[in-house]
């Protein structure tokens, strides 16, 4: 198992904000599997092109861009599960 730190870059018209998530996976590319946590964040998405980057859209006005991932251990994961969940 392996354990991430994602951040998400969110568009909701024109509200941007920062979305933090602790995700598990068994993925052996934790790139592949942020990618994919960031394309189903709120269902099935359509990926398009914006300034360079690369977004995740639904409906025209929800944009999601993963920012960062990183690889954590697990006792990180379980140390900031519990300061998450306090």
């Amino acid at each position: 198992m392996k354990y991430l730190f994602i951040i998400l870059n969110v568009r909701e018209g024109e509200r941007e904000h920062t979305h933090r998530v602790l995700h598990t996976t068994k993925a052996n590319n934790v790139d592949f599997a942020a990618e994919l946590y960031a394309a189903r964040f709120w269902g099935d998405s359509f990926r398009y092109h914006c300034d360079d980057d690369e977004w995740y859209a639904w409906g025209g006005e929800i944009s999601i861009r993963l920012e960062k991932v990183v690889e954590i251990s697990e006792e990180k994961y379980l140390e900031l599960s519990e300061l998450f969940c306090a």
